[in-house]
């Protein structure tokens, strides 16, 4: 089930990055008709579990938050937690004063 999901993911991103090149050169309309016809865009909240299993795997601590996962992480980046080392999460968190750094594409054939 996560290779089928992987791989609409990464057709999905395909499309996704296809749309982003149309909006970088110009052409906004048809970036935003592509955008929206991409309506099984990949979803982050699906890859949640798949990164889970792969910090278990790599023996790699991490949390999950019970309750508004974004102030409480945020929460821990703010006051240099060991328990911080790195985050993941909604556009939420760049309300707040993290050390943050943003993915906007991913290259799943040359995994970078």
């Amino acid at each position: 089930q996560d290779e089928v999901a992987a791989l609409r993911g990464k057709a999905a991103n395909k499309k996704t990055d296809e749309a982003w090149n149309l909006y970088a050169k110009g052409e906004a309309e048809q970036a935003v008709t592509a955008f929206g016809a991409n309506s099984g865009a990949f979803r982050v909240q699906t890859l949640y579990p798949m990164l889970q299993s792969i910090l278990q795997e790599n023996k790699l601590h991490f949390l999950v938050a019970p309750y508004n996962a974004s102030a409480q992480i945020a929460y821990l980046d703010m006051i240099d937690s060991d328990q911080c080392a790195g985050i993941m999460g909604s556009q939420e968190l760049l309300l707040y004063p993290i050390n943050d750094g943003v993915i906007r594409s991913f290259d799943w054939e040359n995994k970078k």
